[in-house]
């Protein structure tokens, strides 16, 4: 899938900004990781992986496939001069040069509905987590009222019934399905799933210790 990096940026920075610091507290208090190494695949922009930054004392390495978004995180990475604590990297989700067992927390907001090799890609990620490590992956607005206030915009902007047939695709129980047979088909039983309209959906993986 081919996707306008400057358009999405731009509406990373604007429409969906409120969201990601959501998202990010919701991770940390689900998983409790605040320190360690952490991975934004299918990045974009990077903005989950900043909110995390803010919030934890992570180091945050950003995973995109395009060129153009791991520019573009490298380029806020040095205006904010946070090369001590991450880097970005061009790669496929399924084709990560991470060691094994090396990773604690992996996150992913909006991309995993777009990956090709979906259990081939869980089954990688599962591996370069340390024991204990956690993944949580899917998509989603925070809570209820920022779900509406997306919508709003995209009323604003001419495109709610395009946005809302996306929700619908991305997050509803066709989605879900698809998403646990591929974690079954990777050889991750012992997951959980978060899904409700006001949270979105995600894929919840704790590897045993």
């Amino acid at each position: 899938m081919t996707i306008d990096a400057k358009k999405f940026d731009h509406l990373a920075k604007t429409v969906f900004a409120p969201v990601y610091p959501v998202i990010a507290t919701q991770i940390i208090e689900t998983t409790n990781v605040r320190e360690g190494c952490c991975l934004d695949v299918g990045c974009g922009p990077g903005d989950l992986g900043f909110s995390l930054l803010q919030q934890t004392d992570l180091a945050v390495g950003f995973v995109d496939a395009s060129v153009d978004m791991v520019k573009r995180v490298t380029t806020t990475i040095d205006s904010r001069q946070l090369q001590h604590r991450c880097h970005a990297l061009c790669s496929d989700v399924a084709r990560i040069e991470v060691p094994p067992n090396s990773v604690d927390l992996i996150v992913s907001r909006g991309s995993v509905f777009f990956w090709e090799d979906l259990h081939q890609s869980f089954s990688h990620l599962y591996q370069v987590l340390k024991p204990g490590g956690w993944m949580y992956i899917g998509g989603g607005f925070g809570d209820q009222q920022l779900l509406e206030q997306v919508i709003c915009a995209f009323k604003a902007r001419g495109e709610e019934d395009t946005f809302r047939d996306r929700i619908r695709r991305n997050l509803g129980d066709t989605s879900r399905k698809r998403l646990t047979n591929a974690l079954e088909k990777a050889g991750i039983s012992d997951y959980s799933v978060r899904h409700s309209d006001a949270i979105g959906l995600w894929m919840v993986v704790q590897k045993p210790q």
